[in-house]
């Protein structure tokens, strides 16, 4: 009995599926001649992370290897918790059960800004927002500086940098900023060489 794929060891969002699925093939050598072990059951068990294995919410599930390949494979869902998951597959073979570990980690998590050029703001929206979604948090107002923003990023810190393409300038707002807020720091003038600023990363 061996694994195949390359499942073990992987990672993916708390409470989805890993890929590809868990996988293994059973090998009957006999005489020294080796062929594919079809019609064998291989038993997938869950054992920590709380996850479901082969759909229907199950934590175990018996599926026969295929005839042709020996190979035999469930899918496997992850526990909703971040953190360490294991699975066994049995079957009547030497080299059984085999063990796949795998990580759930925490779900994206963010906010979407958008720099809207003839309104001179900035609207937020949650990560994932569609539809007629409202912002979580808009800059506006005679504060800003905002000129006919082009383009934004965020630092590593969260702080907010607006290039704004006629005002050719580059304004900066604090992490989480809203409203008619000032900037913390404007990049702005004839040494600075900016000419209608359209784009900007980090």
């Amino acid at each position: 009995m061996t694994k195949v794929g390359g499942t073990d060891g992987d990672s993916a969002i708390a409470g989805t599926a890993v890929t590809p699925d868990p996988a293994v093939c059973l090998t009957l050598t006999h005489h020294g001649v080796s062929s594919p072990l079809g019609n064998e059951p291989v038993t997938f068990t869950v054992m920590t992370g709380a996850g479901t294995v082969g759909g229907g919410g199950l934590n175990a599930v018996t599926v026969n290897t295929a005839v042709g390949t020996g190979c035999a494979h469930a899918p496997w869902v992850l526990g909703t918790t971040p953190g360490p998951n294991t699975l066994t597959a049995a079957a009547r073979a030497s080299g059984s059960p085999v063990t796949y570990t795998a990580t759930g980690t925490g779900r994206v998590t963010g906010k979407l800004y958008v720099a809207n050029y003839f309104g001179s703001s900035i609207t937020v929206y949650a990560a994932g927002a569609s539809g007629n979604a409202t912002p979580t948090a808009t800059i506006a107002g005679g504060n800003t500086g905002l000129n006919g923003p082009g383009g934004i990023a965020l630092d590593g810190a969260g702080n907010i940098y607006v290039a704004n393409e006629p005002g050719n300038s580059i304004t900066v707002y604090a992490a989480g900023a809203s409203g008619n807020a000032t900037p913390m720091t404007t990049i702005a003038g004839g040494n600075t060489g900016l000419n209608a600023p359209v784009l900007i990363t980090f």
